[in-house]
């Protein structure tokens, strides 16, 4: 699970780096025996034609990127039986959220 928040992160630090706002924020909630978490960031978003492909192997738009953050983030969550979910709007950030069944991680 470590390596799931330091990839998020990463991406988060990256994604605000260009931005007049630079800001992330991190959320926790339990409901319903599952646990989730939001890791909410005020980057450029990411756009649409992107999303279909996130956790895809070996996908980056990254200049120096591998394409392998994202893709290790949702098979570290699957093996747990957890699950990863992402909402974002080109030009206003991201967020990542992360749900663990059995309401803890």
């Amino acid at each position: 699970m470590k390596q799931v928040f330091i990839n998020l992160i990463t991406n988060a630090i990256d994604a605000i780096s260009e931005s007049n706002v630079k800001a992330i924020t991190f959320e926790a909630e339990t409901e319903d025996s599952c646990t989730s978490i939001r890791i909410i960031d005020t980057g450029a978003g990411i756009p649409d034609d992107e999303m279909s492909r996130l956790f895809q192997p070996f996908h980056t738009t990254k200049r120096n990127g591998v394409g392998l953050g994202l893709y290790i983030c949702y098979n570290i969550l699957s093996e747990h039986g957890g699950d990863i979910d992402v909402q974002s709007v080109p030009g206003k950030g991201t967020t990542f959220t992360l749900k663990f069944p059995g309401g803890e991680f």
